[in-house]
């Protein structure tokens, strides 16, 4: 289960039993408040949305929401969420440690669904399986997969000696994880060279250093600022040629797959060449074609993770047919004439039309339709409390 699709179960539950114990007024929707250290337009605000209407709960109908944004700094998430203490929020969201730390100390009585890095670790819950409290919510055991990436670097590039971490200081968990990559890092014998980042300017210098100091590839540390940044990241870790890791999988796919289809049409051929001594040679053709379908899916992976939701399963789904229907048939008429090089050009107009653009229109439609609208006080009031 989808990381988005329990948190969205939990908040839902909350949510349901303080609306019943209200005496059921009609004219009366629960109301959720969201603490957020960053913009809506996240992927995790974005999937959570979408998550909520899928469960029936549509915004601005039967239920209300409360967004605050700290747009960026963390100093102003405690006088945001006493706000939305005092404006009595049925259940109160908190995306990372930070944001956590500032609910918890505004109430404790109202209910709070998290994500943390280490909400064990920062005492924020007595344990994972009884967090007791008003606390409820999900644990991204950041500090227990910390070490597995330097190893898994460690595999991918066996020759590395030096790599660089970036992380996010006023992350209240990144102390855990952290020490979790020195001590698989000395196991290793790789040299560390921490890159602190406390805002988006920052990334372009930090990259500058770790090129600089010549490190050889970067490991990418949870944080809300990561999360938010994660496209900014990718274009830097291209520009600078350095193999990055990071903590969520769609920026690896994307990253990946277009790397693998630079590499196939720019050094394919010779490659293919030297591996079978001469004796099989494939046209250039044919390659970029190939090349281009890897690029395709690509730029899938990224634009994939709006369309997790009901709705945007089916728009996938959808087009993943139509490619079959279509390309079977017309790889079919045209594989006589034109072999294999005709078969993936075919595979990839088809992705292109059904999948891709469908894939990129769609998210990128809702990702502006969740844009807020920051008022001077940070709180935004996107939805009436009540509904007639």
């Amino acid at each position: 289960m989808r990381r988005r699709d329990v948190i969205t179960s939990i908040v839902v539950a909350s949510v349901s039993w303080p609306a019943l114990s209200r005496a059921q007024s009609a004219k009366s929707a629960p109301r959720l408040g969201v603490l957020a250290q960053f913009s809506a337009a996240s992927r995790f605000y974005v999937e959570f949305g979408n998550a909520l209407r899928d469960l029936g709960y549509v915004e601005g109908q039967n239920l209300g929401i409360e967004f605050t944004s700290a747009a960026g700094s963390a100093d102003r998430l405690p006088g945001l969420a006493a706000e939305l203490v005092r404006l009595r929020v049925d259940v109160i969201v908190a995306s990372g440690s930070e944001a956590t730390l500032a609910a918890r100390k505004a109430t404790t009585t109202i209910p709070i669904v998290m994500t943390s890095s280490n909400p064990l670790g920062l005492g924020i819950v007595a344990s994972l399986a009884r967090p007791g409290g008003n606390i409820t919510g999900l644990s991204l055991l950041a500090p227990e997969v910390s070490g597995k990436r330097v190893e898994i670097l460690k595999q991918i590039l066996p020759g590395i000696t030096s790599v660089a971490v970036l992380l996010y200081p006023d992350d209240p968990g990144v102390a855990f994880s952290l020490k979790e990559t020195e001590a698989a890092a000395e196991l290793s014998a790789l040299k560390l060279q921490i890159l602190k980042v406390r805002d988006a300017a920052a990334l372009d210098n930090a990259f500058q250093v770790a090129t600089r100091e010549r490190v050889e590839a970067i490991i990418v540390l949870p944080a809300p600022l990561m999360n938010v940044q994660v496209r900014r990241i990718a274009e830097l870790a291209l520009k600078n040629r350095l193999p990055t890791i990071y903590f969520r999988s769609f920026l690896i796919s994307g990253t990946v797959g277009l790397a693998l289809a630079v590499a196939l049409i720019g050094f394919g051929k010779p490659l293919i060449a030297i591996l079978s001594h001469g004796q099989i040679h494939v046209s250039s053709l044919f390659l970029l074609a190939f090349g281009g379908l890897l690029l395709m899916f690509a730029l899938h992976a990224p634009s994939g993770m709006f369309l997790m939701d009901l709705s945007g399963r089916r728009i996938q789904a959808i087009g993943a047919v139509l490619l079959v229907v279509v390309k079977l048939p017309v790889g079919y008429l045209i594989a006589p004439s034109y072999g294999a090089t005709g078969l993936v050009v075919t595979t990839l107009l088809c992705a292109l039309a059904f999948m891709v653009i469908p894939a990129l229109i769609v998210s990128l439609r809702r990702v502006r339709s969740q844009q807020p609208r920051v008022t001077e006080s940070f709180v935004l009031r996107l939805w009436p409390t009540t509904v007639e």
